[in-house]
């Protein structure tokens, strides 16, 4: 006699782990599903056995290339092509995802004896219907079948999908079970029922291989275990370690090199396959973990299923009915929610808290936001996907009427068009502002009143392109930190609602603000043909456009370097004589300034020049300014006899306090900051029309020197770093949540932890180089020998 192991199915119920692996492949007490039939079919003395599959039938072949059962041959055979098998010989005929104990002898015997064509396995107690449901007449042969029967009058027998066919009988049209069946009733086949008082499960879901697990740990499967129980119900493979403080309770089954480390809990009705690792103080409970997994530190598992070559990283917790995909990654202090699915090969960041089924993309990265925005790879971190929900996390956050604009390309247009329809669907309503830059974006929410909005912008990075969704609140400024860190976690939680359909309203269209924003700009200044001969590199193609025309009112002369290099755009201008030249970032929003002479001004340099213009345009001047700024702000300040605010490093901060108030000054310096195209407006008009030069100013500035490098240090071991820094130096008790400042005789170090890219920044200032450069040193050394 002759087995036929059959599958017709690829396991839709049990994805995500069938979407690696078929059904049969399961592993139940380490083994495969389809390994206790074979051994079982072995045990009766059927060892000519033909797999038939025509899903992921690699693995299958894989698996038992690595590990055959003896004395056991095993071919393969594709759908189209195993109907010849039935014609030379009985074939027991038995499906892939069924886990039974049937004595196949004393079924054969009953097969003989009945004479029938076909012996059919049914279960009186199953409330299995997967493979139809029989009629039964007199003597136990079947009358009637049903493939797919109304549940809602459900009745006769269950098929179990278990069959002995006699030699010789025609079988055709082989695509299912319940197609076979319904052809042998329509041939008027004889087809007897038996059912057997053993143990038979059709594995189709998740609740059936918890189920099947658990019976086999509760020993009501007589089947073979596949490694000695080493204590009642503890059933642990002779090549797994169990470190000593483990903590072991049964019943739980322990696969061949898995390793429980020291404090780690096992507890019943846990399954831990082959080359699982299960790290200090995790605890894992009611779960089944498939091969070459890590479960983590003080990780949690509560009923939960972990596929093959997982990682759960420290602190995470997967609850009850969650199911993790091979090769997923779960980052620290993550949450899956019960009844969560996350598909193969995902990534997870840290701190995520996962409620909702992750199928196509990774669930966006906690580190992918800064500073009121999200920054990542174009149509990999910041996919569509991820643009609709911040989108609709936005409306439940800002509230219902938002601003969206976009960099002029595909991409850009493809994100701004997920970002209206996450606002439409969260039943806001959308402004399209079409393509322009951020900083006219700000401006926008600001003039109409606008709860919010969103800007991208992009650059080329390497060989992908990057970009960057800033998240502006009704004052036209990025949100702050706290505002930040709940849209994430809105996002996480898919706790933003959908709207219903007769609540989506059709985007509003605002594409010519940014001309009324740039004539605002040239009527803010005196309009005097200023004969500007400027150099500058703007990648913004509306940049160059609003510059372009701002040009032609100013009575300048812009040219655009093609040099995004500072070394190449300073030889370029001091070559062609350009009186200054102007360097914008992708943002459009911060400006790094070139003398005629072509020496290019710092991020500190620009900072005293335009606090400096600012006390020369307006007396009594209020100046803000980042806590890095050089103390020559505070020496001019003095001069000019004006005062001097310093704020948190973040942007958003500055932002806020810029614009409490509506007035010229604070405009202007919020235009310095955060506008390039603005700030190369008001500067020019500046500089020409009181017949300034950079260097003139810049002559004016005390003598200052500043230091900035960056120390690699990963985001874990911050906070000690930094508490050592100001034990060690008794620093300055910070006002700021992100800095901490040094104060040395001649100079501070302002010490910055920036902990999504793990690295600290060291901001120095001192009245030399040398000086500036010593007190760095030795913070560094503190940093690196903590």
């Amino acid at each position: 006699m002759k087995a036929v192991i059959f599958s017709s199915g690829d396991g839709t119920r049990l994805r995500p782990v069938t979407c690696s692996i078929p059904h049969s492949m399961l592993p139940v007490m380490g083994r495969p599903v389809i390994e206790h039939s074979i051994r079982h079919l072995a045990r009766h003395n059927i060892r000519d056995i033909t797999i038939v599959s025509a899903y992921l039938t690699e693995e299958i072949k894989k698996h038992f290339s690595f590990y055959p059962v003896d004395g056991i041959t095993v071919s393969y055979r594709n759908m189209n092509d195993f109907e010849d098998l039935f014609s030379d010989d009985d074939i027991l005929l038995i499906s892939d995802s069924i886990l039974f104990d049937t004595d196949l002898g004393e079924l054969l015997s009953v097969h003989h004896h009945s004479g029938s064509d076909i012996t059919a396995v049914t279960k009186h107690t199953s409330a299995a219907y997967r493979y139809g449901i029989f009629q039964i007449g007199k003597e136990g042969f079947a009358t009637e079948y049903t493939s797919c029967p109304d549940f809602a009058q459900v009745h006769g027998i269950p098929f179990m999908g278990i069959t002995v066919i006699r030699k010789g009988t025609p079988v055709t049209d082989c695509r299912s079970f319940q197609s076979l069946m319904e052809r042998f009733i329509k041939n008027k086949n004889s087809i007897y029922c038996y059912s057997p008082d053993s143990y038979i499960r059709d594995i189709s879901d998740f609740d059936s291989y918890h189920r099947c697990c658990r019976d086999f740990m509760d020993k009501k499967i007589l089947l073979p275990f596949p490694c000695e129980e080493k204590a009642p119900s503890v059933w642990i493979d002779e090549n797994a370690t169990i470190m000593q403080g483990a903590v072991i309770t049964p019943p739980v089954y322990i696969g061949p090199g898995s390793i429980i480390t020291k404090g780690a809990r096992v507890e019943a009705y846990s399954q831990i396959c082959r080359d699982v690792t299960i790290d200090c103080f995790s605890s894992i409970k009611r779960s089944i973990i498939m091969d070459n997994s890590y479960i983590a530190e003080n990780a949690s598992l509560r009923g939960a299923i972990i596929g093959s070559r997982c990682h759960i990283g420290d602190e995470s917790a997967v609850y009850e009915g969650s199911v993790i995909g091979s090769g997923s990654k779960l980052g620290k202090h993550c949450v899956v929610r019960t009844s969560v699915h996350i598909w193969p090969d995902k990534f997870i960041e840290d701190e995520s808290r996962v409620s909702e089924n992750i199928t196509w993309d990774n669930i966006f990265r906690n580190t992918l936001f800064s500073s009121g925005s999200a920054e990542g790879v174009i149509n990999r971190e910041l996919t569509p996907e991820f643009a609709l929900q911040l989108a609709r996390a936005a409306v439940k956050l800002t509230g219902s009427k938002i601003a969206v604009s976009c960099e002029d390309d595909g991409c850009g247009l493809m994100i701004k068009n997920a970002l209206i329809a996450g606002i439409q669907s969260a039943g806001g309503k959308a402004y399209d502002m079409g393509e322009q830059p951020l900083p006219i974006t700000r401006s926008a929410v600001k003039f109409y009143s606008l709860d919010g909005g969103i800007a991208l912008s992009v650059r080329n990075e390497n060989t992908s392109l990057s970009g960057t969704l800033d998240i502006i609140n009704s004052k036209g400024i990025n949100i702050e930190e706290e505002d930040t860190q709940k849209l994430g976690q809105i996002i996480n939680d898919r706790s933003a609602k959908k709207a219903l359909p007769q609540d989506i309203s059709a985007p509003e269209f605002l594409y010519e603000y940014k001309l009324y924003y740039l004539k605002q700009l040239i009527n803010s200044t005196s309009r005097k043909p200023l004969g500007a001969k400027i150099l500058i590199y703007a990648p913004s193609q509306w940049a160059k456009e609003l510059l372009k025309s701002a040009a032609s009112d100013l009575n300048c002369t812009f040219v655009f370097s093609k040099h995004s290099d500072k070394a190449g755009f300073s030889k370029e201008l001091t070559l062609n004589n350009y009186d200054m030249g102007a360097i914008c970032d992708y943002k459009c929003e911060s400006l790094t300034l070139v003398t005629s002479s072509g020496y290019v001004l710092s991020e500190f340099d620009y900072c005293v020049l335009t606090s400096l213009i600012i006390m020369k345009s307006f007396p009594d001047s209020i100046l803000y300014v980042p806590e890095s700024a050089p103390d020559s702000v505070e020496k001019l300040a003095k001069k000019y006899n004006a005062k001097v605010h310093r704020t948190n490093l973040n942007p958003p901060v500055l932002m806020n306090e810029l614009s409490k108030s509506d007035g010229k000054m604070f405009l202007h310096q919020f235009i310095y900051r955060y506008d390039a195209v603005g700030a190369i407006i008001i500067l020019l008009d500046c500089l020409y029309t009181k017949k300034f030069t950079l260097e003139m100013l810049i002559s004016e500035f005390p003598p200052s020197n500043v230091v900035t490098t960056t120390v690699s240090c990963p985001k874990d071991e911050q906070p000690n770093a930094i508490k050592q820094l100001y034990s060690h130096h008794k620093a300055e008790i910070p006002h700021t949540a992100d800095s901490l400042k040094i104060n040395f005789d001649k100079g501070w170090v302002l010490v910055v932890p920036d902990r999504d890219h793990s690295l600290i920044r060291v901001i120095s200032y001192a009245t030399s180089k040398e000086y500036a450069r010593e007190i760095a040193d030795i913070c560094i050394d503190d940093i690196a020998g903590q």
